[in-house]
């Protein structure tokens, strides 16, 4: 019996150092574990075109061993590729960089505006065998590098903080999205290069996530608000945790978002196509303190069903203008939808996403259900 269980906590040791990565010639203690990379375009010398800061775990602050000079902050590098970027800051850090543990990328705008140095970025991360395809990818206004100290800040050991904000939080705001490598990538294709990456903000010491930047034909087209990339994950099924404020008799009531479904249908119509969007909400009050129960009846439930559904249309709206009129790009990606759905008809207006994008009129319609918390029924 002995001999069984310290056979399975071998086994389970072993396993757990072939999926960390660490089953090599190299100790822990002898890696830099990058956890998250900037990725700048580079303004000075022309043989240098990135600028890549890394952030990198403090393992001593993880293991009673004393703290090491160079186990803290990050390092900002230059090179003509990533990897020669990377490869540089091992001349300045006494341990080996290692990306194996690697979990945020982030693009500065002056990259995302190069086209082509974008797709080299791309091409370089995908390629990479210790790069993970889940590795979260968002972008920032400005550079890059102005956030990966700030960032490592926020967790003094792990530097796991937007990992952690991902995993824990992300599910509950609605104003931004967990956007992998993986399913980057596929969007990308999919969509002709044009797509959204949610946006991470630096100011005043502070970090706050929201917001978005979109591309088209894979470089920086424009900004997403926090309400019009709000309105885009309602579009995408994925408004849960949104939260509203309305006016109903004299009292501002507060809306969470427990639930959207989304329905897109095509037909044509007067030489158009007519997207009809039936954006399905689910959402709870909570009641105590602004009802009192004889209020609380079906004409007072379906008042402000009525609220709060004109004021999600609205926002979805919103989104849709942006993409059809500013941008004039289907960076929302309802054309494939239109594809799968009728090919034929995609066909007839140009076989181009953004041709049939341009060719729609949209109707949205969002019906809610509302159920009030905190009231006795």
């Amino acid at each position: 019996m002995r001999y069984k269980k310290m056979h399975f906590i071998f086994f389970m040791l072993l396993l757990s150092f072939c999926l960390t990565g660490c089953w090599d010639k190299r100790n822990m203690e002898d890696r830099s574990y990058v956890i998250t990379m900037g990725v700048d375009k580079y303004q000075g010398d022309e043989r240098q075109r990135y600028s890549v800061s890394l952030g990198s775990a403090k393992i001593s602050e993880l293991s009673d061993e004393p703290k090491q000079e160079g186990d803290i902050s990050s390092i900002q590098v230059q090179g003509n590729t990533l990897a020669e970027a990377i490869h540089k800051a091992d001349c300045f850090h006494s341990r080996k960089m290692y990306l194996g543990q690697l979990k945020t990328v982030i693009f500065g705008q002056d990259l995302l505006e190069d086209k082509e140095l974008f797709l080299s970025a791309l091409d370089e991360l995908e390629r990479n065998p210790d790069i993970s395809e889940k590795v979260i990818l968002l972008s920032c206004k400005g550079n890059a590098i102005d956030g990966i100290e700030l960032i490592l800040k926020q967790d003094t050991s792990t530097g796991l903080f937007i990992w952690d904000f991902f995993k824990n939080s992300v599910q509950d705001i609605a104003v931004t999205e967990k956007l992998d490598l993986e399913t980057f990538l596929m969007e990308l294709r999919n969509s002709n290069g044009q797509g959204v990456i949610p946006q991470i903000h630096f100011a005043d010491n502070r970090i706050r996530f929201g917001g978005g930047t979109a591309l088209a034909d894979y470089a920086f087209c424009g900004y997403l608000s926090d309400e019009e990339e709000r309105g885009l994950q309602f579009l995408k099924e994925q408004g849960k945790g949104a939260v509203y404020s309305g006016y109903w008799d004299n009292t501002v009531i507060p809306l969470s978002v427990i639930k959207n479904k989304c329905k897109y249908t095509f037909e044509e119509r007067d030489d158009k196509i007519l997207c009809t969007i039936d954006v399905k909400v689910k959402g709870s009050i909570d009641g105590k303190g602004f009802f009192a129960q004889d209020t609380l009846n079906e004409d007072t439930i379906k008042q402000l069903e009525n609220l709060f559904g004109q004021i999600i249309k609205t926002e979805i709206e919103n989104t849709i203008t942006l993409a059809q009129q500013e941008y004039q790009k289907d960076i929302l990606d309802i054309s494939s939808k239109l594809y799968q759905k009728d090919p034929n008809l995609y066909q007839k207006y140009g076989n181009d996403i953004n041709k049939c994008f341009q060719a729609m009129e949209f109707d949205v319609n969002v019906p809610i259900s509302i159920r009030i918390m905190g009231v006795i029924q």
